[in-house]
């Protein structure tokens, strides 16, 4: 095992949760991106679908990049995510918008510098990911898995409230 195996899995783990927290937002509420999007693309209205869809990548590349075994594609579409991101959020920060995107696991803020320097560092470890290219499988295989599972953990709990109207029984009519 190499002295950096444990940093790229911390790295790859980080990376996992922030691309979860903000698929999970995405399917869950995906009209605040739409809305965020029809500011910079204005004529334009993009289909809840496509909001959905990418919020899925998310999330499939978030558990891809914790695999030893599926690291290096994952890390080409993080890489991908990554400039999708620090694309969104420049246009953003160029045009001054003023929409919250509920980008990166809800909240108010507008596409801009917060978007940029997500996808800045999803670009960086996607570099690594790549250039370090595939590693055989050994006991650190149980440590992604373990992240992902806290990371799923973490969205529940933090989302709990959002999770319940949504699953819980529906009110009697």
């Amino acid at each position: 095992m190499d002295v950096s195996d444990p940093v790229l899995i911390a790295l790859n783990s980080l990376a996992a949760g922030g691309l979860m927290v903000a698929g999970a937002t995405k399917l869950v509420a995906p009209q605040p991106v739409r809305r965020a999007l029809r500011e910079l693309v204005t004529g334009h209205e993009i289909p809840v679908a496509a909001v959905k869809a990418f919020a899925v990548a998310e999330i499939v590349v978030a558990f891809a990049v914790l695999l030893p075994s599926t690291r290096v594609v994952a890390g080409y579409g993080l890489a991908a995510l990554g400039l999708t991101f620090t694309i969104a959020g420049a246009a953003g920060r160029l045009r001054r918008s003023t929409v919250a995107c509920g980008c990166l696991g809800g909240g108010d803020r507008a596409l801009g510098l917060r978007n940029v320097l997500a996808g800045v560092a999803f670009l960086c470890v996607a570099g690594l990911n790549v250039a370090t290219g595939s590693s055989d499988p050994d006991g650190w295989t149980a440590a992604p898995l373990a992240g992902a599972a806290a990371t799923l953990l973490l969205c529940a709990l933090t989302h709990r409230a959002l999770m319940w109207r949504l699953l819980g029984p529906s009110p009697s009519r």
